[in-house]
């Protein structure tokens, strides 16, 4: 229950900040590695990976994004061509 509050503050700040998902594009984070522990950026991918329908809904990806910009983290990785 502590990360999805921690999730949602995330989330409103980069609301309360202006962030948007328009039509032509989707989200993605940056995220130095400067500072971070090993166990703090595990955390980081675990909370992503078990919220990340939750994050995608509360940023506002449209469906059709998840297809193809915004690949899912539990998606095969595309095929080379």
């Amino acid at each position: 229950m502590e990360n999805i509050k921690l999730l949602q503050a995330v989330i409103r700040a980069i609301r309360h900040a202006g962030a948007k998902t328009p039509v032509t594009t989707s989200q993605h984070v940056h995220v130095g590695a400067e500072g971070w522990t090993a166990e703090q950026l595990t955390n980081l991918v675990r909370i992503h990976y078990k919220q990340e329908k939750l994050i995608h809904k509360s940023a506002g990806t449209l469906e059709s994004r998840l297809s193809h910009y915004t690949r899912p983290t539990s998606s095969p990785p595309p095929r080379a061509t």
